[in-house]
Formats: structure tokens, C-alpha cells, sequence
């Protein structure tokens, strides 16, 4: 278990620092941006991963 927890651990903070950074992007250049667009599809890209790996541990 220890093994899965330190990736974990690193995506959550890759997830919070770059939806930090999608929302000072949207604040700068604007939501509809295309970088803030494509900033906010990497964010789901992650979010989807982290999902796929909490739903495998909790199950």
C-alpha cells in the first residue's frame, strides 16, 4: 500500500498546483483563453487519473 500512497500523494499536488495555476491564468487572460482552456483540460486529465486510482484502491 505504501507504494501507491507517494504517487498518490505527488499527484494530488501536481492537481492542486495546477488548478492553482489554471485559476490565476483564467484571472489574467481570461476563462475562455485557449490556455486557460487547455490548462483546464490537463486538470481533468489528472483528476480522471486520480480517480481511476482511488476507485482501485477503495475497492
Amino acid at each position: 500500500m505504501e507504494n501507491v500512497e507517494v504517487p498518490v500523494t505527488k499527484l494530488e499536488g501536481k492537481i492542486k498546483d495546477l488548478k492553482q495555476y489554471m485559476i490565476s491564468t483564467a484571472y489574467a487572460k481570461g476563462f475562455n483563453h485557449p490556455h486557460t482552456v487547455k490548462i483546464s483540460q490537463d486538470l481533468d486529465k489528472l483528476l480522471n487519473k486520480y480517480q481511476t486510482i482511488d476507485s482501485k484502491l477503495c475497492s
